[in-house]
C-alpha cells in the first residue's frame, strides 16, 4: 500500500509498505533511518558556509534543526533543504539568528578578503583592457574627425561628416567588443544594444521636431535647392542665402536682417529662387490717354528699351495692351535683364523713368480717374437751372525737369548693388559651418 505523509515545508513524501506489512523495513530499525536522516542533512549542510554549523536531531523521521546561522533566510533555506528528504515525517525549525559581533563580522571579512584576491588576480587584466579601450576611444575620434577623407566617396559635406562620426562610432564599438570578449562578457553588448534602441525610440519621439530637423538638414545638403548668395523666397520670407547649418537656413533681407528658418520648414516650403537663372524677366504697366495712337505709344516704349543699358535684345522687350480703364488705357511692358552684369531693382526703375520722359516728350498724356458729378434736385437748384457739366480739360503735358534732362539715356549706375554682398561675405567669414557647396549638384 502507499501512505503519503505531508511535511512542514508543504511538500509530501511517498512511503511504500507491501500490504499486510507495515511492521517491515521502514519500522523495523527506526532509530537506523533516524541516524541515516541525520547523516545525510549533515553531509548537505557541510556544503554549504552558512549551514555548516547547524544541528541536525531526527526522531522518528522528525527533524529539529537548532544553533544559530547569520540571516533568516539562511534558516528557511535550511528548513527547506531537510525537508525535500524522503523518510522526512516534518521539520522542526528552532534556528536563530545570528547576534555576537565576532560570528557576524568574520564572515563579512572573509568575503572582502576574497573580494580584494580576486581584484589585485584581475587587475593586471583590467589595467589592459582599459588601455585597449582607451587607444580605441581615441581611434574613434581621429577616425570621426576624416571629414575630408569620406568626402571623396560623397560629394556632400554633410553626408561625409555623418559617415566619419557613424565609422568612428563603429571603431570604438569594436574595440568595446574586442574587450569584453576578453572578459568573455559578449553577452552584455547584446543587452547594451537593445537598451540603446529602446531608448533612441523613445528618444525619437520624444524629440520628434529635432529628428525632423536633421533630416531635413540632411535632405536640403543632398539636393541643394539653393546656392550662397542667392535670392530666394521661402514662404513669405526674402533675402539672400547665408548660409546653410545643420538647423536652419540663414537668410540676410534688403534690410539687412537676419531671419533663421528651421530647416525642417524650408523643406516643406515653397522655394522661388530669383538667382538660379541669370536671366530674368521685369515688368510694369503705365496708363496712356485713350484718344491717342496706342501703336505710336508701344512702339515708343519699345524704343526707349531697346537703346536702354541693362536690357537684353534676346528675348525682346514686349509692350502689351492689358485692359481699358475708365479713363485710360493699360499697357503692360515686359523685359528681360541678365542678373549677373546688372541690378534688377536698378534696370526696372530705370526704364520707368525713362518711358515717362519719352512719353512726356511725345506728348502723351497718362491721365488720373476722371469723375463728373451732377447735382440733382439739390436745394435752391432745379433740374434746368443745373448747369451744365464742362468737359474736363486735357492737362498740358509736364515740361522735363532739368535734372531729367540733364541725365542722359542709360547713364545711371546699373550694376549689382555692392553692400548686401559685402555684408554676405562677412556674415558667411564669421561662421565656418556652411553645408552648401558651389560644386555641388544643384537641384533642376
Amino acid at each position: 500500500m502507499l501512505l503519503l505523509l505531508t511535511l512542514s515545508t508543504g511538500a509530501y513524501a511517498e512511503i511504500e509498505v507491501a500490504e499486510g506489512s507495515l511492521d517491515g523495513d521502514l519500522y523495523s530499525n527506526p532509530s537506523q533511518h533516524d541516524a541515516n536522516i541525520s547523516k545525510r542533512l549533515k553531509r548537505i549542510y557541510a556544503q554549504f558556509p552558512g549551514l555548516a554549523e547547524v544541528e541536525v536531531k531526527v526522531d522518528a523521521g522528525v527533524v529539529t534543526l537548532s544553533g544559530n546561522v547569520l540571516a533568516k533566510d539562511v534558516a528557511v533555506k535550511a528548513a527547506e533543504i531537510a525537508g525535500r528528504l524522503p523518510q522526512v515525517v516534518a521539520v522542526n525549525n528552532t534556528l536563530q539568528q545570528e547576534s555576537a559581533i565576532g560570528e557576524r563580522v568574520n564572515p563579512a571579512l572573509e568575503k572582502a578578503r576574497s573580494l580584494l584576491t580576486a581584484f589585485i588576480t584581475w587587475l593586471p587584466l583590467v589595467l589592459a583592457a582599459l588601455l585597449w579601450l582607451g587607444v580605441f576611444f581615441w581611434l574613434a575620434r581621429v577616425v570621426s574627425k576624416l571629414d575630408r577623407l569620406f568626402g571623396r566617396v560623397t560629394p556632400n559635406i554633410f553626408v561625409a561628416r555623418i559617415a566619419a562620426q557613424i565609422a568612428g562610432m563603429l571603431t570604438f564599438i569594436f574595440g568595446l567588443y574586442t574587450v569584453l570578449e576578453l572578459f568573455g562578457a559578449t553577452a552584455i553588448l547584446g543587452t547594451l544594444l537593445g537598451a540603446a534602441g529602446v531608448v533612441g525610440l523613445a528618444l525619437g519621439f520624444a524629440l520628434k521636431d529635432s529628428v525632423e530637423n536633421f533630416i531635413s538638414s540632411l535632405m536640403l545638403s543632398v539636393r541643394q535647392p539653393f546656392s550662397a548668395n542667392d535670392l530666394v523666397r521661402i514662404d513669405e520670407y526674402q533675402g539672400f542665402v547665408s548660409r546653410l547649418t545643420t538647423r536652419a537656413t540663414i537668410l540676410l533681407t534688403f534690410e539687412g536682417n537676419h531671419v533663421r528658418l528651421p530647416n525642417s520648414l524650408v523643406f516643406k516650403a515653397v522655394i522661388i529662387n530669383y538667382t538660379r537663372h541669370a536671366q530674368r524677366r521685369f515688368d510694369f504697366v503705365v496708363g496712356v490717354s485713350t484718344d491717342i495712337d496706342l501703336n505710336h505709344a508701344e512702339t515708343l516704349a519699345l524704343d526707349t528699351l531697346d537703346g536702354m543699358e541693362g536690357v537684353l535684345k534676346d528675348p525682346k522687350p514686349q509692350a502689351l495692351i492689358e485692359a481699358l480703364g475708365d479713363s485710360n488705357v493699360v499697357l503692360h511692358i515686359y523685359a528681360w535683364i541678365d542678373q549677373t552684369q546688372y541690378s534688377y531693382v536698378k534696370v526696372k526703375s530705370e526704364a520707368i523713368r525713362l518711358i515717362k520722359v519719352c512719353f512726356d516728350e511725345a506728348e502723351i498724356g497718362m491721365p488720373e480717374p476722371t469723375y463728373n458729378l451732377k447735382w440733382l434736385g439739390a436745394k435752391g437748384i432745379t433740374l434746368s437751372e443745373a448747369p451744365e457739366a464742362e468737359a474736363p480739360s486735357r492737362p498740358k503735358p509736364p515740361q522735363a525737369s532739368p535734372v531729367a534732362e540733364s541725365r542722359p539715356k542709360g547713364a545711371a549706375d546699373l550694376r549689382p548693388e555692392t553692400d548686401i554682398k559685402q555684408q554676405l561675405d562677412a556674415d558667411q567669414a564669421s561662421n565656418d559651418e556652411n553645408l552648401l557647396d558651389d560644386n555641388a549638384k544643384k537641384e533642376i
